[in-house]
C-alpha cells in the first residue's frame, strides 16, 4: 500500500505548504466538526503518504491537492461538474468527454451521484 500510496501523491502532486481534508463518519455521510461547522478544512503542511495510504485503506479520509505550486506551476488539473438543477440526471459524460479530450489528456471518471470527474 505504501508504494501505491506514494506513486499516487506523485501523480498528484501539489502544494508543499497545504492541502485539503475530509474526514467521513463510519456510515459514509460527511463527519462536520462541531466546532466551526465545516466538513472540509485546508491543513497545513502539504499532504502526505500516510495521508493517501489512509485514504487508500477506506479510513474515512479524503485527501484533496492543491494543484497550483509554490512555483506557480501546476502537475495537474480537475474539474468536478455537477448538475444541482436536476438531481438524478447525468451531466453529458459522453459530450463532456469529447470536447475536454479536444483541449489535450485527460482521464473521466462518472460517480454514483451522476457528476462527472475530469482531471
Amino acid at each position: 500500500m505504501t508504494n501505491q500510496a506514494a506513486r499516487l501523491k506523485a501523480l498528484f502532486h501539489g502544494r508543499e505548504s497545504a492541502h485539503g481534508e475530509m474526514r467521513f463518519n463510519p456510515d459514509g455521510s460527511k463527519w462536520v466538526d462541531a466546532e466551526d461547522e465545516k466538513d472540509a478544512k485546508t491543513k497545513r503542511p502539504g499532504s502526505t503518504n500516510q495521508q493517501y495510504g489512509a485514504h487508500l485503506r477506506g479510513d474515512k479520509i479524503g485527501v484533496g491537492e492543491i494543484p497550483l505550486r509554490e512555483d506557480g506551476t501546476c502537475l495537474f488539473a480537475a474539474l468536478d461538474v455537477d448538475n444541482h438543477d436536476t438531481p438524478g440526471v447525468d451531466v453529458g459524460h459522453a459530450d463532456l468527454a469529447r470536447h475536454v479530450q479536444e483541449a489535450g489528456p485527460t482521464c473521466f471518471c462518472s460517480w454514483r451521484s451522476r457528476s462527472t470527474r475530469v482531471s
